[in-house]
């Protein structure tokens, strides 16, 4: 017999890794009610997806998770490059982004405990996931997604819910009950992944990579002096089944290195994929993290990516459920976040055939072009504007949305050269009256749109508070005078005497005015609160 839920959760949430467990604590965030289930029996317990980017940290500063990643991660100070088993080049990247954020460099946390942070949070707002329980169908209409679930027991229960997420990986079931095409393609190399003990001479704060004509390499650290070490070995055929024994015999000599690994915690080997959804949204079904793309590992960017999908879909979805604005809202999600998918794709499979392929063209590149460029790539990035600029690319910083009704036309005049809307709030610090030192994001914190407030007289202010009072719960407000200690921040939001920014949730602009009244501001929110 079906049981029937008749206390139907907001949301329902199938799959509970990375991406999946983020909505669910942004919804939490928010006091919506979800339910989120996961077929697996555990969380897992592997280093998964180590890499943590800038802007994924900004994420979690916001859910004050981000000083706990720093605690339990291995900030990565420096990258060596070796190729037939001798050192070619290394990069320093101490503070290499910092002028851009607060977080000026790339974090190695194993997914497991990044997990285990996602799930003692989702605790302590009262809410567990739902372990060994399946989603096997759904029916929608207009106004319900109708979901079928397999309970632990093997019992089924029909659950009737406004919005369903998919974050069931890349095998998404519902991204198959949907019937949405994955587009891409699998590449036919084969990665081993090993968490073992090494006698590589590596620092325990860098990454090193390695190339040689029958190998590529990376290692990362692990706690307790171990390494997660991603190889693609060419050519190499085991007898039988490939197994951390056969490749820890042939490891030395097919990649040049004195490596010597052993103890392996962890083996398993894989076909790298580069394919997204073409769809992410049917009516009342969203696909987020590996449901709607997979990339190579290159770059670190997949579980940062889907990370980011959930974080920009989740307050979208807790403002149309609250009411403070209409559904149109959640049409954004893919217009914002498909194309960051499509270049991650494909910029990641690009670099991935470059140093991974044994394509007899890219091999004879590697070991005979790639030292050279590497070498010249590590002088450049001692150039600070070459530097930051390939930091902002690689940590998501960068990342904008420019094209749809969320960021309103820029204005004219003074604002030529100050962050446009669409563009994530830039980073900055000044001193507050009380003299202590604060960054700008500080002043957005919370679960709403805020208004930055920019000098002016007393009357100005006023109308603008004013209206900005009208709406409620959907607007906070932040009034920061001009004085010697925030001229510069006025400058760099090129703002001379008065103005007002409107930040989303997400720390990105949705739009801006130098004006004195706040007629531009009216209009501004009944447009985006009141979008038909």
């Amino acid at each position: 017999m079906v049981q029937v839920n008749k206390n139907s959760p907001e949301v329902i949430i199938t799959g509970a890794g990375p991406s999946g467990l983020m909505m669910a604590c942004q919804l939490a965030l928010h006091n919506i009610r979800f339910r989120i289930i996961d077929k697996k029996e555990a969380p897992s317990n592997h280093s998964g997806a180590m890499v943590v980017h800038a802007r994924t940290l900004e994420i979690f500063q916001q859910m004050g998770l981000a000083e706990k990643m720093l605690d339990q991660g291995t900030i990565v100070n420096g990258i060596s490059v070796y190729f037939n088993g001798k050192k070619s080049d290394s990069l320093n990247l101490n503070g290499i982004g910092s002028s851009l954020t607060k977080f000026p460099f790339i974090l190695l946390l194993e997914q497991s405990k990044t997990e285990r942070l996602l799930l003692e949070f989702l605790q302590q707002k009262g809410f567990q996931v739902e372990w060994k329980t399946e989603l096997v169908n759904i029916v929608q209409n207009e106004h319900k997604v109708e979901a079928k679930i397999i309970l632990p027991d093997g019992n089924p229960e029909e659950i009737s819910t406004n919005y369903l997420i998919a974050a069931d990986g890349g095998k998404s079931t519902i991204r198959s009950l949907l019937k949405i095409p994955f587009k891409g393609k699998s590449h036919h190399t084969t990665l081993s992944v090993i968490e073992c003990e090494s006698d590589i001479l590596s620092p325990p704060d860098e990454i090193l990579f390695s190339f040689s004509q029958k190998a590529t390499a990376g290692f990362f650290p692990l706690p307790k002096g171990k390494w997660r070490i991603d190889v693609v070995i060419r050519r190499f055929r085991a007898d039988g089944l490939l197994s951390f024994n056969a490749v820890q015999k042939v490891f030395n000599r097919k990649t040049r290195l004195n490596a010597n690994i052993r103890n392996a915690d962890r083996f398993s080997v894989f076909r790298s994929h580069g394919m997204y959804a073409l769809i992410y949204r049917i009516h009342r079904c969203f696909l987020i993290g590996d449901a709607a793309h997979l990339f190579t590992p290159v770059g670190g960017q997949g579980m940062n990516t889907g990370l980011q999908d959930a974080h920009n879909l989740a307050w979208k979805m807790a403002m149309v459920l609250k009411g403070y604005l209409k559904s149109n809202i959640l049409n954004t999600y893919q217009i914002e976040r498909k194309p960051v998918a499509i270049a991650t794709c494909r910029n990641s499979d690009t670099y991935f055939k470059l140093v991974a392929s044994g394509n007899f063209f890219l091999r004879l590149f590697r070991n005979y072009l790639l030292p050279a460029l590497i070498k010249l790539f590590f002088k450049l990035m001692t150039v600070r504007k070459f530097s930051e600029s390939i930091f902002n690319k690689i940590s998501g910083l960068s990342i904008s949305y420019p094209n749809d009704f969320l960021s309103l036309p820029a204005s004219d005049g003074i604002f030529k050269t100050a962050p446009i809307p669409g563009n994530r709030i830039p980073f900055f610090t000044f001193i507050e009256n009380d003299g202590e030192v604060v960054s700008i994001d500080r002043k957005i914190q919370g679960d709403r749109f805020h208004l930055l407030i920019f000098g002016g007289n007393k009357s100005s202010v006023d109308k603008i508070t004013k209206t900005a009072k009208e709406f409620g719960n959907r607007i906070s407000f932040q009034v920061i005078p001009l004085n010697p200690d925030t001229d510069e921040l006025f400058l760099k939001f090129g703002i001379k005497s008065q103005g007002w920014y409107l930040i989303r949730p997400d720390h990105y602009i949705a739009c801006r005015s130098d004006e004195s009244g706040s007629e531009k501001l009216k209009a501004c929110l009944n447009y985006l609160f009141m979008y038909n």
